[in-house]
């Protein structure tokens, strides 16, 4: 959503026993499947069809790698940690000229929450985005989700990896800066509404979140 191109998208969550089994999103939907708490794989399906399988790989307790099937320049993205907390994430992929770093994401972390994240784009040689993080005090939506999969959603949005929630976001590039503000409603020390806007005001993200 924003002001002056409105677009919704409504994610829904499927669980059995605290374990989620599925996430809906218009006419896409993954199903996991677990070999005890570890997920083994994501299946992708849209309008119905079969999109691609996502099997996710481990040393010991630490995921260290996802890779898709798809025969399109399959992804695959890699996991390095630092004392078990994870420090960077790569994505890549695989064409009829072999393997390239697609994206490389670097993070810092203090009192449970990423504070810095680097990101750099290899493939295209575009300069790197550094981003600043403020954060509340009140549990992340995803505090109870499995960990497995919260680092996996992380290649789309780092926010769920930290324990708390952005207030303030701040982004550098060379020759450019952006900041911006969350205003936020809680409810049992979770966000239930969340607005994200700029300096001048104007609503970029208007997210709502119904737990149950």
């Amino acid at each position: 959503y924003s002001e002056t191109n409105v677009s919704t998208t409504v994610k829904n969550y499927t669980y059995q026993n605290g374990v989620l089994l599925s996430m809906t999103s218009g006419t896409e939907r993954v199903d996991f499947t677990y070999v005890g708490n570890k997920v083994n794989k994501a299946t992708w399906y849209g309008g119905g069809a079969l999109l691609e399988n996502i099997y996710f790989t481990y040393t010991g307790d630490l995921l260290t790698s996802t890779l898709s099937d798809t025969s399109n320049n399959p992804e695959k993205i890699q996991y390095f940690y630092n004392n078990g907390i994870l420090e960077k994430m790569e994505r890549g992929f695989t064409d009829d000229n072999g393997y390239h770093q697609f994206v490389i994401h670097d993070y810092v972390y203090q009192s449970g929450n990423i504070m810095n994240r680097t990101v750099h784009y290899p493939y295209f040689g575009a300069p790197d985005l550094y981003t600043e993080y403020t954060y509340d005090t009140a549990n992340n939506p995803f505090k109870y989700m499995n960990p497995y999969l919260r680092l996996y959603f992380a290649k789309d949005n780092s926010n769920g990896i930290s324990a708390n929630n952005y207030t303030e976001i701040q982004q550098y590039l060379p020759d450019f800066q952006t900041h911006y503000t969350d205003e936020t409603i809680y409810q049992n020390n979770y966000p239930i509404d969340i607005k994200t806007r700029t300096d001048d005001g104007t609503l970029l993200i208007h997210l709502q979140i119904e737990y149950y």
